[in-house]
C-alpha cells in the first residue's frame, strides 16, 4: 500500500499539491488540467444501476468552522461537473466511525477515476467510478491527445466503461483495505 505521507504522494507523485495538510480533500494539479480526490474504502457501494459509486459529499452544507475543507471540496465536486478529468485516492481509516478520520494506508498504486455523475440519496452525494489508473497514467492526463478538460474526461470513461462482471472491474480494489 502506502510508504510515503498522503502529502507528499499528492505533491510528488500525483504533481497535485494539498493547499491545506490538515483539511484539504484534494487537491488540483499544478498543470491544471486534472485533480485528485481523497476518498474512503469504507464509503463505496454499488448502487442499483449494479456499478460502483462513492461518497464525496454531503447534501447539506457543512459548518466551514467545524469542516474547513468543505468549501473547497464543493470546488472540487464542481470541477469535475465541469469536465476536470479527477481520481480518487483510496484510504483506509483508522476507525470508520468518527467524523474527523485519520489515515491509516492510502492505496499508492492504482486511483479510481470519478465520471461527472452525480447521485443524491438521503444525505449522501454519490460519484461514479468508472475505471482504475497508475499514478503515471493519471500525471499524463492533459500531455497527450485527447487535447482538453472534456476531451480528457470524456476518453477515461468511454475507454473504461465496466460492467459488474468485466474482470477489470474496482471490486477487488475497493474490497482491499
Amino acid at each position: 500500500m502506502s510508504k510515503k505521507s498522503i502529502i507528499d504522494f499528492f505533491r510528488y507523485d500525483l504533481q497535485c499539491p494539498l493547499q491545506n495538510h490538515l483539511s484539504s480533500w484534494g487537491a488540483v494539479s499544478t498543470d491544471d488540467k486534472r485533480q485528485a480526490l481523497r476518498i474512503w474504502t469504507h464509503e463505496h457501494q454499488r448502487l442499483s444501476d449494479g456499478g460502483w459509486w462513492v461518497a464525496v459529499d454531503r447534501a447539506e452544507v457543512p459548518d466551514p468552522q467545524r469542516f474547513p475543507g468543505a468549501p473547497e471540496r464543493r470546488r472540487h465536486l464542481d470541477a469535475l461537473r465541469a469536465g476536470l478529468p479527477t481520481a480518487g485516492v483510496l484510504m483506509t481509516a483508522v476507525n470508520e466511525a468518527v467524523a474527523a478520520k485519520d489515515i491509516k494506508s492510502y492505496d499508492s498504486e492504482q486511483l479510481v477515476v470519478l465520471a461527472p455523475e452525480f447521485r443524491t440519496i438521503g444525505n449522501v452525494v454519490w460519484a461514479r467510478i468508472v475505471t482504475k489508473i497508475g499514478a503515471a497514467e493519471f500525471r499524463m492526463i492533459g500531455r497527450s491527445p485527447p487535447h482538453g478538460r472534456a476531451a480528457n474526461q470524456s476518453h477515461l470513461v468511454q475507454r473504461s466503461k465496466l460492467s459488474p462482471r468485466q474482470p477489470g472491474d474496482c471490486r477487488p480494489l475497493l474490497a482491499a483495505g
